[in-house]
């Protein structure tokens, strides 16, 4: 069969792939994850976080003997690289919460 298209003289074949079936396309699969990495360890009873100027805040209730806010600096080195802070990374923002019941803290 011969057709002409803008003066050029082209074969048009008959083509075996009908135009409302779609070729079957692989299942894509995802990526693996790696394992959740905590950013902090050992703080007793964390019970809330913020995240200020690159700084993460963590408040912790240790039951009956104090409440405190912890703040860990440049937080984002311990999440990109996969460690985990201790409390010795931490600095303590404010250690002189009450420990009642009804300001929030657990009594032992």
């Amino acid at each position: 069969m011969l057709a002409k298209h803008r003066g050029v003289r082209c074969t048009l074949r008959p083509t075996l792939v009908k135009p409302w079936v779609h070729p079957p396309h692989p299942t894509p699969t995802l990526p693996l994850l790696p394992r959740p990495q905590p950013v902090v360890v050992g703080v007793p009873s964390p019970n809330g976080v913020a995240w200020r100027k690159g700084s993460l805040y963590i408040g912790s209730m240790d039951a009956g003997k104090s409440c405190r806010i912890y703040r860990l600096d440049n937080a984002d080195w311990f999440a990109l690289n996969r460690r985990s802070a201790t409390l010795s990374d931490l600095k303590i923002v404010r250690g002189d919460l009450p420990t009642a019941l009804a300001h929030g803290c657990v009594c032992g």
